[in-house]
């Protein structure tokens, strides 16, 4: 007879907006191995009169195993105590002995990635804009902090109470948020928990008068379509890539429902990169030198461009281009100039109006040859550039 295919509970309780993208990476996964019943009733149900499904109802499902966004101890307490394996998705509450076993984002990887999209745009002074008690969020904030204090870059943090963060009288609750961004010093960049609180910060840019990206770089995480397209200007995000979030979640409960040994208890994802937009779409230097090349670069195709081509046309020696971006942007020429590249490279992916081909990308963005630009765009970004598009 036949084995039947496995039923798997995908629970979330709330609304992420990298969710359905989740779901991708587990579906996918689960076709590698045979399918799975995938089971999931999203949150804005609720409103039809519908049932949700819950931890508590999973029973009455019949299911075989559980994927789920656990946001307390008490959740993963009682998701321990189930007879079936239970993979848990949320990062509200740090890891601890006895915890379900989890999939998240590299919390930490996402703020130095942050800080480091800050620096090559030549900004020394960051931010961050989060939740205290939160887990995650705290995560995000020490990978800015640490990676600024590597970087000798001024850092600052506003976290909200979470208690406050969410209360009804949300002017009352902007104010020292306000407080604090008046008191930044500029330029700055800031890196937002999500990018929901991202659109809080462009709103509050447009109140007191700050002008984003030139004084304000805001830069959101999640890379949600909906807010950082619709953003005025449009917003910047990196994206926790959560296609691979969802496959690594996949192969966590396999290797529970066939009582294999996993790899390791927590699994952390690497961020998929910054997807910039508007927001940060600004080189801050005071360095005339670098503003010359950040202007010619901005003027001309990067086809056939070169670091010696750069410095004939600012008539100054490749030794001093050197000198310059060493000591204002820690960074050589040739790594500003592949950065850029690859910056155009990912923007050309992204367009929906237009469509090219990736060796026309390639010699747009300014490589030789298609594998050239393969072997720049996985290193940079950890995924080759058709990846990347399949991704967007």
């Amino acid at each position: 007879m036949k084995r039947s295919k496995p039923s798997i509970a995908v629970i979330y309780p709330i609304s992420v907006p990298w969710m359905a993208e989740c779901l991708r990476g587990i579906k996918r996964h689960a076709d590698e191995v045979g399918g799975w019943n995938i089971i999931t009733t999203p949150p804005s149900l609720q409103s039809t009169a519908e049932e949700v499904m819950t931890l508590a109802s999973v029973k009455r499902w019949k299911c075989d195993g559980v994927i789920a966004m656990l946001a307390s101890q008490a959740e993963e307490r009682a998701a321990s105590r189930l007879a079936i394996p239970v993979v848990n998705l949320a990062g509200w509450c740090a890891p601890y002995k006895g915890c379900v076993p989890r999939v998240n984002a590299n919390h930490q990887e996402i703020g130095r990635m942050a800080a480091d999209h800050f620096l090559t745009s030549g900004l020394l002074n960051v931010a961050y804009y989060g939740f205290e008690g939160v887990w995650y969020s705290e995560e995000r904030s020490l990978g800015v902090e640490r990676r600024a204090k590597e970087l000798h870059l001024s850092f600052s943090r506003f976290l909200h109470p979470l208690r406050h963060a969410h209360a009804p009288a949300w002017h009352q609750v902007s104010k020292p948020l306000a407080t604090w961004l008046r008191r930044l010093p500029k330029p700055v960049g800031i890196l937002a928990v999500h990018d929901y609180r991202a659109r809080v910060i462009l709103s509050l840019c447009e109140q007191l008068g700050f002008r984003v990206p030139e004084e304000v770089a805001v830069l959101g995480i999640d890379n949600d379509p909906i807010i950082c397209e619709y953003s005025s200007p449009t917003l910047s995000s990196v994206s926790r890539d959560p296609v691979a979030y969802g496959v690594a979640a996949a192969q966590q409960l396999e290797c529970l429902l066939n009582k294999k040994t996993m790899v390791q208890h927590t699994i952390l994802i690497s961020p998929g990169g910054v997807v910039q937009r508007q927001s940060t779409q600004r080189l801050y230097s005071g360095d005339p030198i670098i503003r010359q090349v950040a202007d010619y670069l901005g003027q001309h195709s990067p086809s056939r461009m070169n670091v010696q081509s750069v410095a004939k046309h600012l008539k100054v020696s490749r030794r001093t281009l050197e000198l310059h971006f060493r000591e204002h942007l820690h960074m050589t020429p040739g790594c500003y100039l592949q950065t850029f590249r690859i910056t155009r490279a990912k923007a050309l992916l992204l367009q929906r109006d237009v469509y090219q081909t990736i060796s026309e990308i390639a010699f747009t963005s300014g490589f030789g040859s298609v594998p050239a630009f393969r072997v720049a765009f996985l290193s940079h970004t950890g995924k080759t550039p058709s990846a990347f598009r399949r991704m967007q």
